[in-house]
């Protein structure tokens, strides 16, 4: 049962009548889109509270001790009735409504699951509505308030009644097997004693405590219905809740499932390239056929004793050729060894991943996922994304800056004025910044051993001896509409550096 059938509707008006008939509406607001509060002075001057809350499908109905009038996102509703009294309630048969009147205007409630709504009605036409981002529906509530309503008059009609359906065809079916009429089982509704049920994992409002385990009971409609509303509310955001979780796991492991398929398409391509070492050793075991300027040389492939054509630059001699090729080997190398530190690291985040998963899905209580979220939120901060890599030398802190987007937020978020900003010249490459240290000046040796980072992470790493610009923090700024990472230096130095391997730092 996850809103309120037309039969357990026309009790809760019977009943809200009785008790609210003179009432004055002291208090109209909302707190969001999905729930409506009203602060009521009874005929004898107690102090009533009703909230109403739509939740998906579910309309739930609460009569709090207390409620916060002063909330921060209060919204006053429906100012004109707010002074009035309430002149009567009523329902309409076989429909999912109820209705205040108060004086010249009406309080039209629609319980219809995910068409819910409260209507403000004066003079047959809707002057306002609750849910503002729903369609008013004027057909339906002209259709509702100028048409007769009446229960069924025969079983027949009883049961092909468009209310009739879900729980109470359930419930009355077991009934009428028992020999129940249904003019019978109406009555019950209207003035039996009603049950809170739990069954199969839901919660549902009877007039048979049979059915099902019994929470709570009743002779008052209102009595039940809060409990009730309580109960459907937690199911429904639980399973929301646990639904989102789920869905942010699948995403994850998408995501890391394709990048572990790039990955290992990266190693096998990687693999698959020439050896550029033994590229090298053939060069230099072949120096004698080396011609000047030539852009190849014909060589006998020793390991297969094939014939083999090796690519030069003509701008190079025979050991230069042969260095590139073993820088190019090495470079292959450190490739090789990130590709494999890259895929050991995602295989273990699908792991953890996959553990979280079953985890979630294992949840039987909101208190279960509550206290798992705080374990991922925690988890999730100290795992936090850094934009850029820090490296230590001489006491002095150096961040380089991972990608285009990270640049940025180093340079122009991260960064102080006074710290040293460095960028290989005229390649794109990581933003490198030295921070300033009170008190003491920039030493060369982490100047230069800075500006060789700044090259190492740029598309000068294969230059023997390359230009880094230098400048303080606040000689940078970025114009509008520059693309990531591109910024504007407006006032700069040069300094000569070789491109320095972090991992050979301080050596």
């Amino acid at each position: 049962m996850e809103t309120l059938h037309a039969l357990a509707i026309a009790r809760m008006a019977s009943e809200l009548n009785n008790s609210l008939s003179e009432a004055l509406v002291h208090d109209c607001f909302s707190t969001n889109k999905n729930q409506f509060f009203l602060h009521l002075k009874t005929r004898n001057a107690s102090w009533l509270n009703i909230q109403i809350r739509f939740e998906g499908k579910i309309n739930a109905v609460q009569f709090p001790e207390f409620i916060q009038r002063e909330h921060p996102h209060r919204l006053t509703q429906f100012d004109d009735i707010i002074g009035q009294k309430i002149d009567a309630i009523r329902s309409f048969p076989g429909e999912r409504s109820m209705e205040w009147a108060l004086g010249q205007n009406r309080l039209l409630f629609r319980f219809h699951g995910g068409l819910a709504n409260i209507f403000l009605i004066k003079e047959e036409e809707i002057t306002d509505s609750f849910r503002k981002v729903l369609e008013r529906d004027p057909a339906y509530v002209a259709q509702l308030i100028n048409s007769v309503h009446e229960w069924p008059s025969n079983e027949e009609s009883f049961s092909k009644a468009s209310f009739f359906r879900g729980d109470l065809e359930k419930e009355y079916t077991h009934l009428h097997l028992e020999g129940l009429h249904f003019q019978d089982y109406i009555n019950r509704w209207k003035e039996g004693r009603i049950y809170l049920l739990s069954q199969d994992d839901s919660y549902t409002l009877y007039t048979d405590a049979r059915i099902g385990k019994v929470l709570a009971e009743s002779d008052r409609f209102t009595e039940v219905v809060d409990p009730w509303s309580e109960l459907v509310l937690g199911s429904f955001y639980f399973s929301s809740k646990k639904k989102q979780l789920l869905q942010e796991y699948q995403q994850q492991l998408k995501s890391a499932e394709k990048r572990l398929k790039a990955l290992k398409l990266e190693a096998k391509q990687l693999q698959q390239q020439k050896n550029y070492k033994h590229l090298g050793d053939l060069i230099l075991s072949h120096i004698h056929q080396y011609i000047k300027e030539s852009t190849s040389i014909s060589v006998q492939d020793y390991l297969n004793n094939e014939p083999l054509e090796i690519p030069l630059k003509s701008t190079l001699n025979a050991q230069e050729n042969a260095t590139r090729y073993y820088r190019k080997a090495k470079n292959q190398h450190l490739q090789e060894e990130k590709i494999q530190s890259q895929t050991e690291l995602l295989m273990r985040q699908i792991a953890e991943l996959e553990q979280q998963q079953n985890q979630v899905e294992k949840a039987e209580s909101m208190a279960e996922l509550r206290n798992w979220n705080k374990q991922k939120q925690k988890q999730s901060a100290s795992n936090q994304r850094l934009p850029y890599h820090e490296f230590e030398l001489s006491g002095f802190k150096l961040l380089v800056g991972k990608q285009a987007k990270d640049n940025d937020i180093l340079s122009l978020k991260i960064a102080k004025k006074d710290d040293l900003w460095l960028h290989a010249r005229d390649v794109s490459g990581s933003h490198v910044i030295i921070r300033k240290q009170a008190g003491r000046n920039f030493p060369d040796s982490v100047i230069e051993a800075a500006a060789g980072l700044a090259l190492w992470f740029s598309k000068r790493r294969t230059e023997a001896l390359a230009p880094v610009i230098y400048t303080e923090k606040k000689f940078i700024r970025k114009r509008k509409g520059d693309p990531a990472g591109a910024v504007v230096v407006e006032k700069e130095n040069v300094w000569m550096a070789s491109p320095l391997d972090p991992r050979q730092l301080g050596k």
